[in-house]
Formats: C-alpha cells, structure tokens, sequence
C-alpha cells in the first residue's frame, strides 16, 4: 500500500445549504423512524419489502422488517453525517494543497450533504411503500439525485481545486 502525504487541517467553508440539509436529514430520519415504530402494531404480519422497476410488489416479508429498515436508516444517515465532520478523510479527484483545502474540503462536504438528503428520501420512500404507500416517484428523484450529487460534487471539487490555487 502506497503510503500518501498528510492532507492539510483547513476549516472548510460550509453553506447554510449544506447544514440545513444535514439538520434536515437528521430530523427527517428521526422523525420517520419514530413514525414507524408508532404505526408498527397497525401493519400486518406480511408486507411488501420489494418492488420491481415498475413499482409492482414483487416480494414480501414479515412485519418487523419495518424495524430493520428502520435501524438501516438510522445507521446509514448518523454514518454519512458523520463522515462529512471530517472531510481531509475524503477521496478527491485532486490534489490538496494549503492553498486550496478549505474551498475543496467544502465541496466535499456539501457533496456529502446531498447524498444524505437523497439517502434520507430513499430511505423515506422504502418506507412508506412498506406501508403501502405509493411513494415510488420519490424513491426515483433520490436515486436520480445520489447520481447528480456524486457528479456535481466531483465538478464543483475539481473547481473548488482550481480556483484555490489561482
């Protein structure tokens, strides 16, 4: 394994956008998860927990596949907010210098933030489909936009990169 130089500890430079996504996927998160944990006794024993891609119920499973669910989702959104508190740990399309660390480290997490806003919508519409809920344009909207998020978020890296050393 190739060992790399140490990456500079710059602050980045964080938008209200970016926290407000953060909070908002938090929250989100947290107050579908109670949700289901509420209505938990209002399911049947068997639910859908697949669909095809036309929205159609292809599988079916137990009821506390909810719960799984739940506890996946909690995990998924606390690991990535995490993981955007540190942003030198990041893998970059570029090279990272003093000069433009701070701007770089913020595309990052900003990056991140829109991937934890699509993970929470995924997450939300697996959801309410397991209630019976027809949510699958907004199952579609949060894949779609993981994709915008990773290649706008490579784009704005790779700018953030060359505007720091100009």
């Amino acid at each position: 394994m190739l060992a790399s130089p140490p990456r500079p500890r710059a602050t980045p430079r964080i938008s209200r956008t970016t926290k407000v996504l953060l909070w908002a996927s938090i929250a989100v998160t947290t107050a579908g998860s109670l949700a289901a944990l509420i209505a938990y006794s209002t399911l049947p024993e068997t639910i859908p927990i697949h669909w095809n891609a036309a929205g159609d119920v292809d599988g079916y499973g137990p009821r506390w596949s909810v719960l799984v669910l739940a506890a996946v989702w909690i995990v998924m959104v606390a690991g990535l907010v995490v993981a955007a508190r540190y942003p030198h740990t990041f893998n970059y399309p570029v090279d990272i210098t003093e000069a433009n660390a701070a701007r770089v480290y913020g595309s990052g997490v900003a990056m991140m933030a829109w991937t934890v806003a699509c993970v929470t919508l995924m997450f939300g519409a697996l959801m309410l489909m397991s209630f019976g809920i027809d949510a699958g344009a907004v199952l579609g909207f949060a894949l779609v936009g993981m994709l915008v998020a990773v290649v706008a978020g490579i784009v704005a890296t790779t700018r953030a990169a060359r505007e720091g050393t100009s």
